[in-house]
């Protein structure tokens, strides 16, 4: 099993930088999706194996989540719930991460 959630935006992903700024940590997986976002932008795969539930990954999805919204202007969904990711979703997906 794992924890799934899904970024899309309507621009084209810069994969390079995007690889640089988040998919180099070791919890968390990525996976690009070019193309399957909203009207032919871009969408973005997170997935976090259940093996690698513990603080350090939600730490790591914590900062990945804040760069991905803020410098890569993406929207984020939980899978789990269905919902859009907001600071209030945050706290649920914490206690999901660290139990």
């Amino acid at each position: 099993m794992a924890y799934n959630i899904f970024a899309e935006t309507n621009k084209k992903i810069n994969w390079e930088e995007l690889n640089q700024r988040v998919a180099v940590k070791m919890f968390v997986e990525y996976f690009p999706m070019p193309g399957m976002g909203v009207n032919g932008g871009d969408a973005l795969g997170i997935s976090i194996p259940s093996k690698n539930l513990r603080n350090g990954t939600w730490e790591e999805l914590k900062r990945a989540i804040e760069t991905l919204k803020i410098e890569f202007q993406l929207d984020l969904y939980d899978m789990y719930y269905g919902l859009k990711i907001d600071s209030k979703l945050m706290d649920k997906i914490k206690a999901n991460l660290t139990t």
